[in-house]
């Protein structure tokens, strides 16, 4: 069998392919496959990655409840003792033209997108979270939500 300086002599797992095709028929090479795959794997792993993600998830959850409470807030406030219409687009008429060309209400939508961005966020943190404390356990779903969820938490915000 190997010894343990031939494994840590792979750096590059093309290196591998060449020392499976040099083996004999009676050797399995199969478990040192497995065994170098897990050493590369193992490299890249960063022990603090959960409380990381962890604390990436708390401070979206208070980003999160920051804009929805100044979401109500302005929602919520009177004008004149009525309260203020919501509106998401305004249209604006030019003089001297007759079709109008709206105007999105910056403070209502950055608000909006804030909280969208921060609750795909914390999905996010929630699945690496998952991944990184129990990586005995793999799912290919979870591997493939993660991506999406991270690709849809820079979206809104972007």
């Amino acid at each position: 069998m190997m010894s343990e300086s031939a494994l840590s002599m792979l750096d590059d797992p093309s290196d591998a392919l060449s020392l499976v095709n040099s083996m004999s028929e009676v050797l399995n090479p199969y478990p040192l496959i497995q065994k170098t795959v897990t050493t590369q794997r193992e490299k890249l792993a960063n022990p603090s990655l959960p409380q990381v993600a962890l604390a990436l998830g708390v401070a979206h959850l208070i980003l999160l409840l920051l804009a929805g409470f100044t979401f109500f807030l302005k929602a919520s406030r009177k004008q004149d003792g009525e309260r203020r219409k919501i509106w998401l687009w305004r249209r604006h008429y030019v003089p001297n033209q007759t079709i109008p060309y709206f105007v999105p209400n910056g403070n209502f939508s950055i608000e909006l997108l804030q909280m969208f961005s921060c609750s795909f966020y914390i999905i996010f943190s929630a699945t690496t979270y998952i991944i990184c404390k129990y990586p005995q356990h793999p799912s290919k779903i979870i591997h493939a939500s993660t991506i999406f969820w991270y690709a849809i938490s820079i979206v809104p915000g972007a």
